[in-house]
């Protein structure tokens, strides 16, 4: 039962991996082979993209069956291997909570606009094209700090996304 469980909550994450890989695969084809124009679209899919993995992410469900395995009396039977990565995906899913999903959803169409708009700014030598998206990026990223919270610096809140524990 409990590597059913395991199974169950490994095949939905892996939807949830699956569309952050493709979000990171339209990112790397808009860097490199997107004509010019087609930024404004491509933001708008990576966005609808982020919103359709962060409410997975969000579904009560998917906790439950987290939360489930790690109170089932035989966890502990799991590998130490398959219990970390449980806890871990826990843990991500804990952090998922604090983001509303419209907020994901702007960060990466705010994001991906400002890939199109920083290239169209480098093809120019026009900074003054850039700055005002680079400010709602800055924006954004602080209001993630604010809503996962951190110890000391905002910036320990965006160093925990890749590699846990750091800090500034």
């Amino acid at each position: 039962m409990v590597k059913k469980k395991y199974n169950e909550i490994l095949d939905s994450y892996k939807e949830i991996k699956n569309i952050e890989y493709s979000l990171s695969l339209m990112n790397w084809d808009q860097s490199v082979n997107m004509p010019l124009g087609g930024g404004s679209s491509r933001a708008d899919i990576m966005g609808t993209l982020s919103k359709i993995a962060h409410e997975k992410f969000l579904d009560s469900s998917f906790s439950d069956k987290i939360d489930n395995l790690i109170a089932d009396k035989d966890f502990n039977s799991l590998s130490e291997n398959k219990r970390r990565e449980i806890l871990k995906i826990g843990k991500e899913a804990k952090r998922a909570k604090k983001i509303p999903v419209s907020y994901a959803e702007d960060l990466t169409r705010t994001t991906a606009k400002a890939m199109s708009i920083w290239e169209e700014a480098k093809r120019k030598s026009d900074d003054s094209l850039f700055l005002p998206i680079l400010k709602k990026v800055f924006d954004l990223k602080k209001k993630y700090s604010d809503l996962v919270g951190y110890e000391v610096d905002p910036y320990d809140a965006l160093l925990d996304d890749y590699d846990e524990g750091l800090t500034y």
